[in-house]
């Protein structure tokens, strides 16, 4: 049961998964003119309910809740303003701005914009991935290397068409085992960046050889990570078999993009298992 997977910091946060079956978790949901608002009210329905808060109703919608609610009040602050009486937004809203400032400097200020809803940051829909990763979920657990490295080959390959596709480069690789007994761990391995499947699937081989296999593994993964732009024009400095690689790599990608992933697979995956899944 395979998956692949990237993932974002920021505004945005998304797992991308082929071949999983199941259900959909619950997620919650909130609507508002702002960042902040929006994140407060997507708190208050969980773990699956849609909040809406409409435009000019912001003061409105967070009176009512504790002052806990705001960013920036942890137990410290939250002490101080209960000292003054307040515990809700709504009687923080009650206090004078330049009160907040004398008790609190600029925090008070802020705090006070907060409490009416007010919160100009910029939404960012999209931010850069930080990582991109390919899970593989057996459906018996197993001990053989072989069909381990075979599974880690072709998570590699989808790994570095992810990469490629994005024109970025990892220099980090990250090999994921869970256990029958659920127990999970992670290895990793920083070198030059890389966007080549085959270098991918060497460092995450490495990191699996090192393990010793005291039980079946459920689960296996490898991820790519401490991104940065391709180097675009610079494969002259490369070692000559990478360059190959690169120009293989991307007509590959080329033929792929046409035809479909399995219409080239590298010579390993094509001796896997008939019960294997892809």
């Amino acid at each position: 049961m395979p998956s692949s997977i990237r993932s974002w910091d920021g505004a945005e946060k998304a797992s991308r998964f082929s071949g999983v079956t199941g259900g959909v978790a619950p997620a919650s949901a909130g609507v508002g003119a702002n960042k902040f608002v929006a994140k407060v009210a997507s708190d208050l329905e969980k773990p699956d309910g849609l909040v809406v808060v409409e435009a000019g109703r912001e003061a409105e919608f967070l009176a009512p809740l504790p002052i806990e609610r705001l960013w920036g009040v942890g137990k410290a602050t939250a002490k101080e303003l209960t000292a003054l009486g307040i515990a809700t937004i709504g009687q923080l809203q009650r206090v004078p701005r330049e009160t907040l400032v004398s008790r609190l400097g600029d925090h008070g200020a802020g705090l006070h914009e907060l409490a009416f809803g007010h919160d100009l940051r910029p939404v960012q829909p999209w931010a850069p991935p930080k990582s991109m990763g390919a899970e593989t979920t057996f459906e018996r657990d197993t001990s053989d290397r072989a069909r381990l490295d075979a599974t880690l080959r072709g998570q590699a390959e989808r790994v570095a068409r992810e990469l490629r596709a994005e024109q970025l480069s990892a220099a980090r690789v990250t090999l994921k085992l869970r256990f029958a007994d659920f127990r999970t761990l992670t290895r990793s391995h920083t070198s030059d960046p890389t966007q080549d499947g085959l270098e991918l699937y060497r460092r995450a081989v490495i990191l699996l050889s090192r393990e010793k296999l005291g039980q079946p593994v459920r689960l296996i993964g490898v991820s790519a990570s401490a991104l940065s732009a391709e180097q675009t024009g610079q494969l002259g400095l490369l070692e000559a078999n990478t360059v190959r690689r690169e120009r293989l790599a991307r007509a590959v990608d080329r033929i792929t993009g046409r035809f479909g992933v399995d219409a080239i697979r590298p010579a390993t995956l094509m001796r896997r298992r008939p019960s294997e899944r892809d």
